[in-house]
């Protein structure tokens, strides 16, 4: 088996991981097979055992410890402590539950399994520093921290450097390599090791094309589907991946996913077949249903989720204060919902969920990554409605991204017609702006727009001027970026304002009429008869908009 440097330290990890999360613990059977087959994994090079204190309340690790019995120095123990114990105190004695579970005297890679909003982070990083410095501990890791509670682990625990970040990482859900997050932990000699990596082996989700790619370089390899796309996610220079099995057969497929190459085409292809999309979608339109076969129920309703009653740590509440201050880990996941009267099934990230709708009250579309989208028979383009009548939000018909960048194609008359989209636009106009610029809120009775951010990303308000709507005087908000590629048709007699959030950012936008200042309404941008809730309380203004006397 492969091996890589995990972190910057001498201690080598196998590209394949032996996982332990999620597996069942409910037979003495059961749990005697797991250590017969780690041990099996061991003997093929799988060297290296991921497990935590939470899987089966401590019965992973149990198991664990069987298995490395009498050869517990030719592996690499990597564990993990919960949320609920990041105090310094809690994060010791964790510590020693592990340890006296294990049957070990060191653990090789100590990992936060998730961070705790209550607990400072430099408290936590102190605790891993103690277990460090008296040799029971010999590496420090991360799991699902935000890029910015990174940074703030690593300049807590000082020299002590952290060796690991753990997310989840595969062919649906890439954006620890979009946001750049990938970059940093290669940059900072951090190995990333990916959890999900087969995405629950949800091959269902591929479009039968995705499939065929697959199939073709598996072919060429003689290896199969499995064994691609694990070989594919290794590819990345500091990627391993944390794959669980309950099957010999499997785990043997697994041994076998690295002793091959993938070359720079085959990689290409993949990217090519699965682009990474993140879109906004409103929170209304999703269905929140009970989760099958985990240990605690998920929540259906926003009370649910606040009074927090399955003792979820971090709490909706407490990570919805991340929320409004910007830090959100990933995007949720969905499915196209093949009845009733939603658009989507939450299938990934309800507790990001519910965390999102309290932080911004289900009025902001939030970021989300819809598997199967276009296996039920749609188009590229998609448009779909806002909770302003008339105003729709709109996916462009065709994203095309490889090692050059990207290609958009950003308007097709043709198809904006067959989607119901019945406007003649006349005058194309951009604006560049820097952050925390906010122009507007601007429009008139006449002119409907298209607007877009071709660079960066802006906070975009939309509020209804019609006084003979029924929703009079009511806004929503949008964030639109370079990333999600969204459009926005707005009606006339709607006003639009829109705030930078990046360094900078090209607003764009079509128009079906000749700009006309004389004709347009000017509504100041904080009217407290609005009360639209902007990111920024002191925004750049222009005179005008400065002067605005409102609605």
């Amino acid at each position: 088996m492969l091996t890589k440097p995990l972190g910057k330290t001498s201690i080598r990890i196998p590209l394949i991981v032996q996982g332990m999360g999620d597996l069942s613990w409910d037979s003495q059977g059961a749990l005697d097979g797991y250590v017969s087959l780690l041990r099996r994994g061991i003997e093929h090079g799988l060297n290296c055992i991921d497990t935590a204190e939470t899987y089966g309340q401590g019965v992973s690790e149990e198991i664990v410890g069987k298995a490395i019995r009498g050869m517990r120095d030719k592996v690499l123990i990597a564990t993990k402590f919960s949320a609920e114990h990041s105090s310094f105190r809690d994060v010791l004695k964790a510590a020693e539950g592990s340890l006296k579970r294990l049957g070990t005297d060191r653990i090789d890679l100590y990992q936060v399994h998730w961070s705790n909003p209550t607990v400072p982070i430099a408290e936590t990083m102190g605790a891993l520093k103690r277990l460090a410095d008296t040799g029971k501990v010999r590496c420090v890791g991360v799991c699902n921290y935000t890029l910015k509670e990174l940074k703030e682990a690593q300049e807590a625990l000082g020299e002590e450097r952290i060796a690991s970040f753990q997310g989840e990482y595969n062919l649906f859900e890439r954006t620890i390599k979009s946001a750049g997050f990938l970059r940093h932990l290669e940059e900072g000699g951090i190995t990333m090791m990916a959890y999900s990596p087969l995405a629950n082996a949800h091959f269902s989700a591929m479009e039968s094309g995705q499939l065929n790619v697959l199939r073709s370089i598996a072919e060429k390899h003689s290896k199969t589907v499995t064994q691609v796309i694990l070989r594919w996610i290794v590819s990345e220079p500091s990627v391993v991946a944390i794959v669980r099995t309950s099957c010999e057969a499997h785990l043997l497929e697994n041994a076998r996913s690295a002793d091959f190459e993938l070359t720079a085409g085959e990689i290409d292809r993949i990217e090519r077949a699965f682009p990474f999309e993140i879109t906004h979608v409103p929170t209304d339109r999703i269905r929140v249903s009970a989760p099958a076969g985990e240990g605690r129920s998920g929540y259906r309703t926003v009370e649910e989720a606040v009074q927090n009653r399955g003792g979820f740590v971090p709490a909706p509440t407490e990570l919805a204060e991340a929320v409004k201050r910007g830090d959100f880990l990933k995007p949720v996941q969905l499915e196209c919902a093949s009845e009733g009267e939603h658009d989507y099934e939450l299938v990934g990230g309800r507790i990001r969920y519910w965390a999102w709708v309290i932080a911004h009250g289900g009025r902001i579309p939030i970021p989300a990554i819809v598997r199967n989208s276009r296996a039920k028979g749609e188009s590229g383009l998609r448009v779909s409605p806002a909770q302003l009548d008339g105003v729709r939000v709109i996916t462009p018909p065709t994203v095309f991204e490889d090692f050059r960048g990207t290609y958009v194609e950003t308007y097709n008359e043709k198809l904006y017609r067959e989607a119901g989209i019945d406007v003649h636009f006349v005058q194309d106009d951009i604006s560049c702006s820097a952050r925390h610029v906010l122009r507007g809120i601007h429009g008139d009775g006449e002119t409907w727009k298209l607007v877009s951010c071709l660079a960066g990303e802006f906070y975009l308000v939309v509020v209804n001027q019609d006084k003979g709507s029924g929703q009079y005087g009511r806004w929503q908000s949008f964030i639109l970026s370079e990333q999600n590629k969204l459009q926005v048709l707005i009606p006339p007699k709607f006003g639009n304002g829109h705030l930078v959030l990046s360094e900078r950012a090209i607003f764009h936008y079509k128009q079906s009429t000749y700009y006309n200042r004389a004709g347009q309404f000017t509504l100041r941008w904080n009217d407290p008869k609005l009360k639209i809730r902007w990111p920024v309380q002191k925004p750049i203004l222009s005179e005008r908009d400065e002067g605005s006397n409102g609605v």
